[in-house]
This record gives C-alpha cells, structure tokens and sequence, in this order.
C-alpha cells in the first residue's frame, strides 16, 4: 500500500516534469546565447512544472472533477506526452542540457540546508496559523467538494476571493493519502528557483558565478526566507516568481528573444495567480521589460536575435501564453461570477469611472493596515520597531547584502535601473495591506510587523542580485569570501534546529527564554564558523578558484 502512495505521489507530482522539460527545450532551441547555462534550464524547467500544475488542478476544479482518479489520469497524460517528445529530441539528435553546478563552497553549503529543510518538511506538522486558517481548508475544501469554494468562515470575506493557484500547485500531494506529508515541497523548490533566479541575474549585472552565488547563499539564509519554506504562505513563490521574471524581463530587453517574452508573461500571469498584490508587480514586470528595452535600444546596448521559426515553434510559444493567462485569470473570473468583481470586495475605479463597487468601507479598512498609512519614519519608536525586527528575521546576511549592494552601486551605473526596481518593491511592501496592523493591536506600530516582514521578500530578492556586482570584491579576500558563505549557513542551520527544539518544548521565540536560548545557539554556530574557516585556509589549496 505504501508503495502505491508513493508511485501516486510520484506521478502526480512530478508527472508533468517530462513534458515541462521538453517545452523549456523548444522554446529556447534557437537560442545560441553563449550565457544560457544549466541553471537556465533548470530556472525555465521549474517555472514551466509549476504553469502545467497549476493548470492541471485549476482545470479540474473549473471542471467540478478534482479527485484522485481525474487527475492520475492528465498526470499521466502529461507523462506520457512528455517522454514521448523527449524521445523524439533525442532522435533529432539535439543536445540535452542536464543540469549541472560547479560545486562551489555557496552550492555545497546550501545543498546541506536544503537536506535540513527536506528532514523538516517531511517531519514537522503545519503550525503557521494562516496555513491552518484558511490555506489548507481550501485544500481540504477541494477535496470533498471537487472544486473551488471559498474557505469556510471566509465566504463573504476578502480572504474567500483571494487567487489560490500556488496551494493549486501544492494540492497533488494532499490528495495522495489525504495527508500533509511533504504538501510543502513545492516550497523547497520555489526556495531553490529563488536563488537561482538571484543568481542568474547577478550573472547578468556582470557579477561572476561565485559572486552570485555568494549574494544567493546570503538572501536564501535569512531567517525570514527559512521560515517561509515551512508554512503555505505563498511570498517565498511570490518573490521567486518575480526575480525570474526580472531575469527574463532584462534578458529579452538585451536579446529580443520571442522565448523571453513568454517566459516573462508566464511569470507575470503566475504573479497574479498566486497572490492578489501580484496585479501591480506584474504590471512593473511587463513595463520594465519594455521600458529596459527601449532605454538600452537608445545606448545601443541591444541585439536582436532573428531566426527562422517553425510553425511547431510558434505553436508552443502561443500554447504556453494560452495557458499562463488562463491560469492567472481563472479565480478572479470565478470572484467575477460568484461576487459581480475579480477582486473580491475591492472597489475597482478608472478616474471618475466605478468598474466594480466593491465595499468602499472594506477598501478604507485595509489602507488603514498597510505601513504606508502607520508608519512613521521621524518617529524612534517606529524605527527602533523596524530595526528589532529586521535584526531577528533579517539578520547579519542582510546586513551584508546591503553593503554588498552599496559597492555594486558605486561601481557600475548601470545598475541604476536594478536599484530603482528594488526601491520600487520595497514601496509596494509598504503599500501591502497587513503588513503595519490586522486591527488587533489598536492600530498602532508593533513587533507584529514582523510577520508581515514576508511581503518585502521580492524586494530582498532584486537587492541580492544586485549585491552579487559587489560580491566580486569581497571573493578577492579569501578568508572574508569564506566566512560570507559559511556563516549565514550555519547561523540558518542553529535557528532552524533551536526552533524545532523550542517548538517541542512549548516555548515561544518572543520570549525571554526563546531569545536567550536563539542567541547561545547562534552564538556557537558563530564561533563554529571560525573554526571551519580556520579550517578550510589551513586544508584547502590555495590555488582554488574564487568560488571554493
């Protein structure tokens, strides 16, 4: 029986791998960019499994048919198809990128992390309370009903209409066994696409791979990222989302390739689909692509690749923009149907023209939530606030993002456009709603801004790939590169384990023992660094590259 639950989680996990794979191939096999690498593939790959199975799950519930048995069967459909083009690649005899890294210090120590949120997510129960709120009873909801409902409680609430295509994404493995077990994989590897997509881009701000890397290893190690694997918030997607689409954005601004223009779109349309606040992130996507290019087409900065398509090739670039906008616009069709508006009980305005009315009082009340309307920059109390809670989700890794991004900035001005965008994001953070008061702490400034801390993570992302630039600097003092890499791991490694260990013994982070308890662990995992870098200078031949 066991063995059978794992040939069906398998299948309906990863059954649309195939065929994402042999997509990401089509789509880019004109391309003769001398940058496209392994991490690329995998980038694309990634992105694409994430579109089908979002499309799988919405298909089905559009079809009031989401049960096992439908979707075994377009899994295996998926399946199918994909090996099936698979082999007919490897019959054109094109080559088959497989994805390959340079082991690197950065990829080795992350590929440990991983391994421990892996043990983490396969053992540790699902406690965030937005998880079990609403997040998995619309899961659970699907599941006895077969399709799309708002979650109970929620039903004349905005949190009813609310897009649900990442737990879409992650429903496969609740429907094996009607059990949480590894529900949150998805996470991991939206963790993993972050930080290739940082890297990536750092790549294409001119930073080297180990520098990249490095700004990579410095955002995935944050606290504030950690945590966000183990619960059904949908910001870490969202933040890996939107630098992939930054990468592609800027790759298509730089190259005129048609292959880019899809993969920005599909990141766009799954921006919207997962999170609501994605409409505005995705409208900068799109724009920055066109404004990147026209501003680089002024400085002659651009080439434009210009191959002969083949009618398989135009079918494939439309098919998968078909399925992104169906994907990204299928709940708020549905919020269109059920409640007269696509966002819910948000007024939609055109100037003086009303779209959809909405609850002008709901619109009010969420304002009142955002940081834009509480916080207040001359107030101390507010910033001392801030700096508490960025010190405890943020960290030292934070820290040396941000002056490895002042570095970058002083060395190339053309980056100006990445640090305007970053800015821009951290505007939105502050616009979020949620992210200063739900109202239960009489509308004032408090540590629970921390939780809302998560909406600011597209912005980490952009600033970490621009930090890479400044990384390059920091990989010429080969104890500091070191130290940069081994210590955000291990200060990662003793957070997660002393919360997994206070979390057992029924103790809280906020308080006086939880903080103590963190700062003895982070301690040692500080002066545990010093030893493995003492080490690794005593060990290691000094004629490795920059990135060991």
């Amino acid at each position: 029986m066991l063995m059978l639950q794992l040939l069906g989680w398998m299948l309906a996990t990863l059954g649309a791998l195939p065929l994402a794979y042999v997509v990401s191939t089509q789509l880019y096999r004109h391309d003769t960019d001398s940058e496209r690498s392994p991490g690329q593939v995998f980038l694309t790959t990634a992105l694409l499994w994430m579109l089908l199975q979002a499309a799988v799950v919405e298909g089905l519930l559009m079809a009031h048919a989401f049960a096992l048995q439908p979707l075994l069967i377009l899994e295996g459909l998926a399946a199918t198809l994909g090996i099936v083009f698979l082999r007919r690649v490897l019959a054109s005899n094109r080559p088959i990128v497989v994805p390959q890294h340079n082991m690197s210090l950065p990829v080795c120590l992350l590929l440990a992390l991983g391994l421990v949120l892996l043990y983490l997510l396969a053992t540790r129960p699902l406690t965030d309370f937005d998880s079990l709120a609403y997040h998995l009873p619309t899961l659970e909801g699907w599941l006895r009903s077969g399709y799309h409902a708002a979650p109970p409680g929620f039903e004349s609430d905005q949190v009813g209409a609310y897009p649900y295509a990442w737990e879409a994404v992650c429903a496969p493995s609740q429907l094996i066994g009607r059990s949480t077990f590894l529900l949150l994989l998805p996470n991991l590897l939206a963790w993993t696409v972050l930080g290739i997509a940082v890297s990536l881009l750092g790549r294409a701000h001119g930073a080297s791979a180990p520098a990249s890397q490095l700004a990579a290893l410095l955002l995935m190690c944050q606290p504030l990222c950690i945590e966000q694997v183990g619960t059904l918030h949908v910001d870490l997607p969202f933040a890996a989302l939107l630098v992939a689409g930054v990468y592609y954005a800027q790759r298509w601004a730089r190259q005129g390739a048609a292959a880019d223009v899809v993969m920005t779109w599909v990141c766009a349309a799954l921006l919207c689909a997962v999170k609501m606040s994605g409409l505005p992130y995705a409208a900068m996507l799109l724009s920055l692509g066109v404004g990147l290019r026209w501003w680089l087409g002024s400085l002659l900065w651009v080439t434009q690749q210009r191959t002969l398509k083949s009618s398989m090739d135009l079918f494939v670039q439309l098919g998968v923009s078909v399925v992104a906008g169906g994907v990204g616009a299928m709940f708020y069709l549905l919020n269109w149907v059920r409640l007269g508006n696509p966002l819910g009980y948000v007024p939609v305005r055109l100037g003086s023209w009303v779209l959809f009315a909405g609850r002008a009082e709901f619109l009010q009340w969420v304002e009142q939530t955002t940081l834009w309307h509480l916080f207040h920059f001359r107030d101390l109390h507010h910033l001392l606030i801030l700096g508490k809670v960025s010190a405890f989700y943020l960290g030292l890794p934070f820290v040396a993002l941000l002056l490895l991004a002042t570095v970058a900035q002083r060395q190339s001005l053309r980056l100006v456009w990445a640090h305007l965008l970053w800015i821009a994001c951290a505007v939105l953070y502050f616009r979020t709603p949620y992210g200063g008061d739900n109202g239960s702490h009489g509308w004032q400034i408090t540590t629970w801004i921390g939780q809302g801390l998560r909406f600011a993570l597209p912005a980490l992302g952009i600033l970490a790939s621009v930090a890479a630039r400044g990384a390059d600097s920091v990989l010429r003092i080969r104890p500091l590169r070191r130290a940069l890499a081994v210590t955000p791991v291990l200060l990662a490694i003793a957070r997660t384990i002393t919360s997994e260990q206070l979390q057992q013994l029924g103790i809280k982070l906020d308080t006086t023992m939880g903080i103590k308890t963190l700062l003895i662990g982070e301690l040692a995992a500080v002066g545990l660094a010093a030893v493995v870098v003492g080490a690794l200078e005593r060990v290691l031949p000094r004629h490795l590259s920059a990135g060991q």
